[in-house]
């Protein structure tokens, strides 16, 4: 029998201006009007679920999503950024736009496999294999029974392959399923990890979105 230990409700953020205006990035992207709908609605969704914790990033609309539901669940908010987004990310530049699917995947693939050199800041695949085996370590250690982490697209759906697949994880497969798998803003996403007989995660739900459709 496996041995239940903890719930996760991995969210992402309400819809910001980065994500209808491309050019409008960073720290500072703050929701929009409709974004800061989804978000009270978000939150009337946990009214009534057990949670523990919610775990935000520094990034503004990270921030803004964890205190609406925070304005209903009167919770402790952490701060962590072993669940930011992938810097330089990938999917909104616009010059790959054109590429057919199989294209796209290989130049994700490719984007997370270059040299150091040429990479700059942008994270590569055992940048973010790292930090995402981190952040595993961090809820797997952490107390709280029910957590809820507001985090960010494109390094949700990483976080959550890695959970599944750990280190047989392939670049190849990471740039076939962070362009082939959606998640909508505000999207719960719910694991739950377990102990017995080994440690092991389960994917429950994949971005439920029932409170904004």
């Amino acid at each position: 029998m496996n041995t239940l230990i903890k719930t996760i409700y991995f969210v992402r953020h309400g819809e910001s201006q980065g994500n209808i205006d491309r050019h409008c990035r960073g720290k500072n992207n703050a929701l929009t009007e409709n974004g800061e709908a989804q978000v009270k609605a978000l939150a009337q969704r946990f009214d009534g679920i057990p949670i523990n914790i919610v775990i935000e990033t520094s990034k503004i609309r990270s921030k803004q999503t964890a205190q609406a539901i925070n304005e209903i669940k009167h919770i402790s908010v952490l701060e962590n950024d072993l669940f930011l987004e992938r810097k330089g990310d990938f999917e909104y530049l616009a010059e790959f736009k054109h590429l057919s699917r199989p294209e796209l995947v290989e130049a994700m693939r490719k984007k997370l496999d270059m040299p150091e050199w040429e990479a700059g800041e942008q994270e590569l695949f055992h940048h973010l294999q790292e930090r995402a085996r981190k952040a595993i370590t961090y809820l797997e250690q952490l107390s709280h029974e029910n957590i809820l982490v507001v985090t960010h697209g494109a390094y949700l759906k990483f976080l959550v392959f890695y959970a599944l697949l750990g280190d047989s994880m392939t670049e190849e497969q990471a740039a076939v399923l962070m362009n082939g798998v959606g998640i909508q803003n505000t999207g719960i996403t719910i694991m739950k990890f377990y102990t017995e007989p080994k440690k092991k995660w389960k994917l429950i739900t994949w971005n439920d979105k029932a409170h904004i459709t």
